[in-house]
């Protein structure tokens, strides 16, 4: 059984525990460097890249101009996708934004895309990811922006995790469900305009419903997070997971649903100014969240792991969650989360801290399941990417001459960084995102 708590917690969390620990916090000179001429070209393909998104997306043909200024004629809120099948020109337009999306997907300097996959496996990935996000508009067409992403976020998790096994992409229910409960139930334990009583309910109608007891849903939102359970469960036991984890697959999953749960709950008590934590347990309750997570995605693809598997992936979550509290150093120490990196009390602190999440990526690398290596060495590149343009984003908790340094291995420039983030807005007006979801729609409605 993959998800024993027993195990998870007296011997998978203490290896990834000791990974982290023992990796140096010295700054990781074994980077490749970035030379200027490379980031000159990096930074005019991403300014010419984005000129020519920003064009054809003002150029998106509107239904009708004059009645989509009016109220009526909006889009009611829980309308779905492609309930209006776009017109003759939203159709050309979106199969320009296609071939011209996947164009510069294929061709980008900075990833190596092409390098990693081919274009046929390409042109799945996409498919399947207009797949998921086309199911999430039908199923929470008032889902915000925001919320879509973090969704999505998760399940390219899961498509990675499919590429990097060999295996070709698809959209079954349980990652779908999965992929939604985040949005669905972390940012609801999150929200402090919820009661404590709203929270245990929600969260016993979730213990309930993965127990197989009945529930009561008190809301549209209970309702749903509930459908999104129901989409799990009825992929397991399946034929394919029971060949791959044995009679126990349905029961296995439901174990590694509630310790996700009991994780959610448990990572509360990082936010509680009461409670006193120490920084081990800051690292046990990110750990096991974070591991956890990303556990159960790659428990989805119904392919049996061997024990270097199950501790790669346990510790590629907490790399995630790492990479996450960098972005939001900002925010966690404004609201009072407590997490590896917001814990920082100086400059100098913060900087061992991702010196050593630069080591500690490494030396887990070293126990990926690898099946394509072109493939292996382009996800590794990618989480050192994500590593340092997190930091950078967090600009303001690091010293100017540890910034500096970093730079040398961005593939732009720090300035560069700093543009994009300020044009970003003016990019994407939040007032415009009526107009956005319109032409996500449009670009769904196409087979």
């Amino acid at each position: 059984m993959i998800f024993d708590k027993n195990e998870i917690t007296s011997a998978l969390l203490p290896r990834i525990r000791e990974l982290w620990l023992s990796s140096p916090d010295t700054f990781p000179d074994f980077l490749p460097r970035v030379s200027s001429e490379e980031k000159r070209n990096n930074e005019a393909w991403v300014t010419a890249a984005a000129e020519q998104l920003q064009r054809h997306m003002k150029a998106f043909p509107t239904r009708n101009r004059i009645a989509a200024r009016l109220p009526f004629a909006r889009k009611q809120p829980n309308q779905a996708a492609c309930s209006q099948p776009p017109s003759p020109q939203q159709r050309k337009w979106t199969q320009e934004m296609e071939t011209l999306f996947h164009g510069l997907l294929f061709d980008e300097p900075i990833l190596g895309i092409r390098r990693a996959m081919s274009e046929d496996n390409l042109s799945a990935f996409q498919a399947s990811m207009k797949d998921f996000i086309r199911r999430v508009r039908s199923f929470a067409p008032e889902m915000k922006a925001e919320d879509m992403g973090q969704a999505l976020r998760n399940f390219m998790v899961y498509s990675i995790f499919r590429e990097q096994n060999g295996l070709p992409q698809d959209c079954p229910s349980s990652i779908f469900g999965y992929s939604m409960l985040y949005p669905f139930t972390d940012n609801f334990l999150d929200d402090p305009d919820r009661t404590s009583a709203e929270k245990q309910h929600f969260n016993q109608l979730i213990h309930h419903k993965i127990s197989g007891l009945p529930i009561t849903p008190m809301s549209i939102h209970e309702e749903k997070t509930a459908q999104l359970l129901a989409d799990i469960a009825v992929a397991y036991p399946s034929p394919e997971s029971v060949a791959s984890y044995g009679e126990a697959a349905g029961e296995d999953i439901r174990q590694g649903l509630l310790l996700m749960l009991e994780a959610q709950e448990i990572s509360q008590k990082q936010t509680d100014a009461s409670l006193p934590l120490t920084e081990r347990n800051i690292m046990d309750i990110s750990i096991y969240k974070g591991g956890l997570s990303v556990l159960i995605d790659r428990f989805f693809i119904n392919l049996k792991m061997t024990e270097e598997d199950i501790l790669f992936y346990f510790g590629f979550g907490f790399l995630l969650q790492l990479c996450d509290d960098l972005q939001d150093i900002g925010e966690d120490k404004e609201n009072g989360s407590r997490t590896l990196l917001s814990s920082c009390n100086t400059h100098k602190e913060t900087a061992a801290r991702v010196n050593r999440l630069f080591s500690y990526t490494a030396a887990l690398f070293a126990f990926c399941p690898c099946q394509n290596p072109a493939f292996r060495d382009f996800l590794l590149q990618n989480c050192h990417e994500l590593i340092l343009t997190s930091a950078a984003g967090s600009g303001s908790w690091f010293g100017d001459d540890y910034l500096k340094r970093l730079e040398d291995y961005l593939p732009v420039s720090l300035s560069f960084l700093s543009d994009q983030k300020e044009k970003l807005p003016a990019a994407f007006p939040a007032g415009n995102e009526e107009r956005m979801m319109e032409m996500l729609d449009a670009f769904l409605c196409e087979s």
